[in-house]
């Protein structure tokens, strides 16, 4: 046994064997800090409502396993490094002699015992030969006094309080959704900090030794630390019951509960208990291989198919546990085996990984991120009318309802602008049309002249033209509202169909696709049926279709396209994009902009360049267009265009569409002013969707970044600066905000207000907010019905 040390420790000496562990242990560091992030990012505080607002019988199978996965991914970072790959063989080798009945049965104790991984303490414990006599006086003794090397003492304990630390991360990420729900803490503000200050001191050896002196957890107090995991076990089964799904407790029980999931593997971590030391070996680690082993296979299916149905029911947060986990393994494995090895094989599979994925980046026929296209039906983009000639059919086909206008009541021609912001903005901006289609049958067939827009609120946009143009004949004014015959998709009794659509998960295929199959794909150089995108694209497809005409948005872009001469001259929908090359905006447009000098308008045209430089028969399709303008940054890959370069968000440029809007405004002021009696009878406005509902005021103090993060900041600030600049030249635009709008708290008299955050998946109270919304008196309702009124 060996000298005491640690009350002879020094601050700095702590210090050191700290850093030394860090640095040894740097990549479950790495993990532990990747998920803290992504439990703290604001734009998934949302995803924690959506797990306590499963339905039925699902909460009783997908909690279990976002517990499990928490636990076992606590293990890993605990306790993987502890794994020695050659003990299982040094087991089987031992059993070589001796019959088969005895052999089997040392077999499997010697193999279970084998790979059970233990700290530094539990040898020594084993080494010290302590009486088998479990209340052995001389037993108890033994275990209390074992002392060790305070450098190893920091080793042992660093990487089970990082473990514990990422269960607490989870835990406190609760409570902050909490916070921006109800503005206030379920503890107290800083409670987490101080928890994290806590785990960290109690690496030190001499505070470990007092602690260890005040709190008296010696191990002849065997039944204590049973009873505290007995009574957390407890806890965590009474509060699932309880959950009706959704209710401001039910977060409040949510947070309680892996409060003692935390408590629980802090108890099962430091206390060396030889009752917790006999469940572990016999019973917790077999059980933790099994739960991560099931993992790793859930990861490897999701490898083979990311898009697969079940993905839905076990919600995002699971899948990101399941996809870290599945990462982690990887990891690990790689890094026991370099140890085995001698060779930092980890490192090396590592930065070679991130060499090949330039490489294949850069490969002519590495096509795996392709945009879709489909038959185009020997439709061309050559076909197009060019601005001046639509606008001046768009004109003559309204030119009577224009006349008959008066001076008072001037005939109203609308320009829609729609801001990014994903599935908010997609769904807030489908609402707005979907209100103003049932309020007015001229919306779409007269009034309506332009569609633009960026990422989230085009695609909603391109959602309601395509649906309202396959109606243009037979108008209902209830198109766009959720049907009793949509009982079975709205079981939310949403009252808009765009609600039912945005209310499903179009994140956790992505997510898997994001850390799985894309990025095999990125370094092995294959090219698989569907990436993420492609995937994010035909879960689109499929939700429409079960809410609205059936095909239209696996249509090509240009399937809507004005001709001339023809019955009706719909409204433009151009759907925008970002060139990654050269930083210039491009556009899908149904008719041609300045076709003898495409740059001097400011933007590109993508169409036409594809027709130049792909098969002709080809185009792109709807819903793969939409996707082009919403490619979220790392959530969907840039997408492909061969001979062309790839393409991102089109909120990269302007996220707000105002630089095509104005292009288009200034052509159909140059096309009414041809005709003089209609000088004074039409009025242009601009119906501008926004969604900067956590603005900030103008005159609050200047927030300062440091010169490591201000050029990220100062990019993202560019990009909303645009749009701000756009919404403030236009003062008499009639700009409809989406909000946080409160609701009635279910189980109680009081309201809250729902998290309407950028993503790809709402809850049910986002959605509900947002419908909410739409009903305001003033701020909406108010302005939508002036916007037609002329009559």
């Amino acid at each position: 046994m060996e000298t005491n040390h640690k009350n002879k420790t020094s601050f700095s000496q702590w210090l050191k064997y700290l850093i030394h562990a860090i640095i040894k242990h740097a990549f479950p560091l790495v993990f532990v800090f990747v998920l803290f992030v992504i439990f703290r990012m604001p734009h998934l505080s949302d995803l924690t409502v959506v797990i306590i607002q499963l339905q039925d019988h699902n909460d009783f199978i997908v909690m279990p396993i976002f517990y499990t996965s928490i636990l076992v991914m606590g293990l890993l970072i605990s306790y993987g490094n502890l794994i020695k790959i050659e003990s299982v063989k040094k087991s089987f080798k031992a059993e070589a002699d001796g019959s088969i009945a005895s052999k089997d049965i040392r077999l499997r104790r010697k193999v279970v015992k084998a790979i059970n991984p233990k700290d530094s303490k539990e040898i020594s414990i084993e080494k010290s030969n302590v009486s088998p006599n479990p209340n052995s006086q001389i037993h108890n003794k033994i275990i209390d006094e074992l002392t060790e090397d305070p450098k190893i003492y920091v080793e042992r304990m660093y990487t089970k309080i990082l473990g514990i630390f990422m269960i607490l991360s989870i835990t406190f990420s609760v409570e902050n959704t909490y916070y921006h729900l109800f503005g206030e803490y379920i503890t107290f503000k800083y409670f987490f900090l101080l928890l994290t200050l806590f785990l960290v001191a109690i690496t030190n050896p001499r505070l470990g030794m007092f602690l260890k002196g005040v709190l008296k957890w010696k191990s002849n107090r065997k039944w204590l630390p049973i009873i505290i995991v007995a009574i957390s076990l407890a806890i965590i089964l009474i509060l699932g019951f309880v959950n009706i799904g959704g209710t401001e407790q039910d977060i409040k029980n949510l947070f309680w509960s892996m409060a003692c999931l935390s408590v629980l593997f802090f108890v099962f971590s430091i206390s060396y208990n030889e009752k917790i030391l006999w469940f572990k070996e016999n019973y917790g680690i077999p059980l933790a291989y099994l739960f991560t082993f099931s993992m790793v296979l859930m990861y490897i299916v999701m490898l083979i198919d990311p898009e697969l149905h079940y993905l839905k029911y076990l919600t995002p947060m699971v899948i990101i546990m399941v996809c870290i986990i599945g990462q982690y393994t990887i990891f690990l494995g790689l890094n026991l085996y370099g140890k085995r090895k001698k060779w930092p094989i980890l490192t090396i599979v590592f930065f070679g990984s991130i060499l090949m994925t330039v490489f294949v980046a850069k490969s002519n026929c590495f096509t795996h991120y392709e945009v879709s296209t489909v038959d185009s039906e020997n439709i061309h983009p050559d076909s197009r009318l060019n601005l001046e000639t639509y606008v001046d059919q768009y004109i003559l086909e309204r030119r009577q309802d224009i006349l008959n206008a008066t001076n008072k009541a001037p005939f109203p021609i609308v320009l829609v602008s729609a801001e990014g912001g994903g599935s908010r903005a997609g769904l807030w901006t489908f609402l707005v049309h979907s209100y103003l289609y049932g309020k007015n049958e001229n919306y779409f067939k007269k009034h309506l002249f332009s569609i633009t827009g960026a990422s989230g609120g085009s695609v909603g946009s391109n959602m309601f033209y395509i649906q309202a143009y396959a109606n243009k004949d037979n108008y209902q004014n209830n198109l766009f509202l959720a049907q009793e015959s949509d009982s079975i998709l709205n079981e939310n009794d949403f009252y808009y169909k765009a609600s039912v659509f945005y209310q499903k998960d179009y994140i956790s295929s992505s997510v898997a696709g994001l850390l799985g199959r894309d990025i095999v794909a990125s370094i092995l150089h294959l090219n698989f049926y569907l990436d993420r995108g492609k995937i994010t694209e035909t879960e689109w497809e499929a939700t429409f279709d079960s809410l609205f005409n059936v095909g239209l948005l696996k249509r090509p872009y240009l399937d809507i396209m004005p001709k001339k001469g023809g019955t009706f001259t719909p409204p433009i929908m151009v759907t925008t994009t970002t060139h990654v090359q050269t930083g210039q905006l491009y556009l899908m447009s149904p008719v041609k902009f300045n076709t003898t000098k495409p740059r001097e308008s400011g933007f590109n045209d993508l169409l036409s360049e594809y027709a130049k430089k792909n098969e002709s028969s080809k185009m792109i399709k709807r819903s793969a267009a939409m996707l082009l303008t919403a490619r979220f940054p790392y959530l969907s890959p840039n997408g492909r265009v061969s001979g062309i370069g790839q393409f991102g968000d089109g909120g990269y440029y302007d996220n707000i569409g105002g630089t095509v809007t104005n292009y288009l405004e200034a052509a159909l002021i140059k096309g009414l002013t041809k005709d003089s009696l209609l000088q004074g009878k039409y009025k242009i406005k601009h119906l501008i969707i926004t969604n900067n509902s956590e603005a900030e005021s103008k005159n609050e103090a200047i927030d300062y970044y440091s010169q490591l993060t201000s050029p990220a900041q100062m990019a993202v600030n560019a990009i909303f600066a645009h749009a701000d600049e756009f919404i403030n030249s236009h003062p008499d635009c009639y700009r409809i905000e989406s909000k946080r709008t409160s609701l009635p708290n279910p189980g109680s008299d009081t309201l809250f207000k729902p998290l309407i955050p950028l993503g790809r998946y709402l809850s049910i109270d986002a959605v509900r907010s947002l419908e909410e919304r739409l009903k305001d008196p003033s701020e909406v309702v108010k302005k939508l019905d002036n916007l037609l009124k002329f009559e």
